[in-house]
């Protein structure tokens, strides 16, 4: 019980339980050990599934949050007169704060989505 409270892993959790369990009832030790080593790879198994199913969505913030920059860019390339608006009257500034503002609200909340605790 000291193991599981000096290293704070929940498989390692799962195994002491176990063992103690199995001490105070008897039983088959190999079939529980066995038990358990299943169920640690069935978690690291689905681990794995929702870090693949969840790429997509990563990949998705990503381009998000960068195609606006990436947009700005382009257009300050192509016409640079086109944008100092933004920068010069108050309304402009006014609008680049809320985008900006709704981009960190934006980017907060899909890495909340994204983020799935097994």
């Amino acid at each position: 019980m000291n193991l599981a409270t000096r290293v704070p892993i929940t498989d390692l959790r799962y195994f002491v339980i176990a063992v103690l369990i199995q001490r105070e009832s008897g039983g088959n030790l190999a079939e529980l050990l066995d038990k358990i080593s299943g169920l640690i790879r069935d978690r690291l198994t689905l681990l794995g599934r929702i870090r693949v199913l969840s790429a997509e969505g990563r990949m998705s913030a990503w381009i998000l949050s960068c195609l606006p920059f990436a947009t700005g860019l382009m257009i300050y390339f192509v016409n640079p007169g086109f944008l100092t608006v933004l920068w010069t009257d108050p309304a402009g500034l006014a609008m680049v704060g809320g985008a900006v503002a709704m981009m960190a609200m934006g980017v907060f909340t899909m890495s909340r989505i994204i983020k799935i605790r097994v």
